[in-house]
């Protein structure tokens, strides 16, 4: 899901906004993604009223806030961006990056 070539390809560029970031370190990186893959994802949020998913106990600031742990199991779509965040790959690239 992640567009890791592209990324790979630009770690250099991205990698000089993120040390030049003010007043700290960061970066911002849009179309991380593929737009289609992750449209897909989103098409396969669950609604959390009809899938029963477990409310949030932080009841002082997270009143209608669910939680579904492994959100990986979800649907093929989230096992596979749960993948790309996960690997070596990624790993590399933001070490590369930060």
């Amino acid at each position: 899901m992640l567009q890791f070539d592209r990324l790979e390809a630009d770690a250099e560029a991205l990698a000089q906004r993120f040390a030049g970031a003010t007043p700290f370190e960061h970066i911002v990186i849009d179309d991380m993604c593929d737009a289609a893959e992750l449209h897909a994802l989103w098409q396969q949020v669950p609604d959390p009223l009809a899938q029963q998913l477990n409310k949030s106990r932080d009841y002082m600031f997270a009143r209608n806030k669910y939680e579904k742990s492994g959100f990986k199991d979800i649907a093929p779509p989230f096992a596979a961006l749960h993948a790309d965040l996960m690997s070596e790959r990624f790993q590399r690239l933001l070490q590369r990056i930060t």
